[in-house]
């Protein structure tokens, strides 16, 4: 199994960066961005590390 990095929980599951049936995630750090240039709720942001898992 990957590293769990409980500094980061994820409840992503179709994420390569997922930990199986826990819910954070394996990267040491993630990288977050926003779809405006000032956000002003939590789903104007994404997780840019997301990798879709096929």
């Amino acid at each position: 199994m990957e590293n769990i990095n409980r500094s980061i929980h994820c409840t992503v599951e179709d994420c390569v960066h997922h930990c199986g049936s826990c819910s954070y995630c394996s990267l040491e750090a993630i990288h977050v961005g926003a779809h405006e240039s000032r956000p002003s709720e939590d789903r104007c942001t994404d997780c840019l590390s997301f990798v879709k898992k096929f």
